[in-house]
């Protein structure tokens, strides 16, 4: 009876050692049984920047010659030991007529650089009557694209002219806001005609005609300068 049982035990056993053999062997047979593996985060996206170009570096102390005094299309400009030996030229003429001189001097202007420019007008303010001053040489004093130092040399000799060329002159350069002279122009503005009148140019301008009027037969004494 012992005997019995015992086979029976045994033969249980062997049966399910077969048994959970073949369920694992079924189980690695089949792909749907096995777990699904975790799912990975993306990889980040590594965003690389456009090449930045810097922007060009700013254009400072650029000489531009301003259309008073540039050079014109047709004309060639003098080299500097041209434009030398033309003045020497001019200025030993024999002919004292000092207008022509100063005429022949102020064609030169368009044609030169910026330094040659400054030693013409010098001897062009010497030689230069006042209805010539008026009629060619003023475009360089009251055009506010003019170089500063060349435009000074004609405010400088502004002060030995008469009334009547001088005041309607800076007068002119006074109302100009783009003017590097303007402030020293409104100053001797203030100087003839003893009032500020800020820029009410039309009552400057009713004053000056005054100033003018009354003074029309007097030589009097040029203010100081400021």
């Amino acid at each position: 009876m012992r005997g019995s049982n015992l086979s029976r035990i045994l033969g249980i056993l062997v049966v399910a050692i077969i048994v959970g053999g073949g369920i694992g062997w079924w189980a690695s047979r089949n792909p749907h049984s096995r777990p699904e593996p975790t799912p990975q985060p993306p990889a980040p996206t590594v965003t690389i920047p456009d090449e930045v170009i810097p922007d060009p570096p700013a254009m400072t102390n650029v000489e531009v010659i301003p259309p008073a005094v540039a050079v014109s299309a047709d004309t060639n400009a003098f080299e500097p030991a041209q434009w030398e030996e033309k003045l020497d030229e001019i200025l030993g003429d024999a002919d004292d007529d000092t207008d022509r001189k100063a005429n022949q001097l102020l064609d030169m202007m368009p044609k030169v650089d910026l330094e040659a420019q400054i030693e013409i007008a010098g001897h062009v303010v010497n030689l230069i009557n006042d209805k010539e001053f008026v009629a060619r040489a003023a475009k360089y004093l009251t055009n506010a694209e003019v170089p500063e130092a060349v435009a000074s040399v004609f405010m400088n000799d502004l002060y030995n002219r008469d009334d009547t060329v001088k005041l309607p002159l800076i007068l002119e350069i006074a109302k100009n806001e783009m003017h590097t002279l303007r402030d020293e122009a409104k100053d001797l503005l203030e100087l003839y005609i003893e009032e500020d009148y800020g820029t009410n140019w039309n009552q400057w301008e009713e004053s000056m005609n005054k100033y003018l009027k009354e003074h029309a037969a007097d030589e009097s004494p040029i203010p100081a300068q400021p």
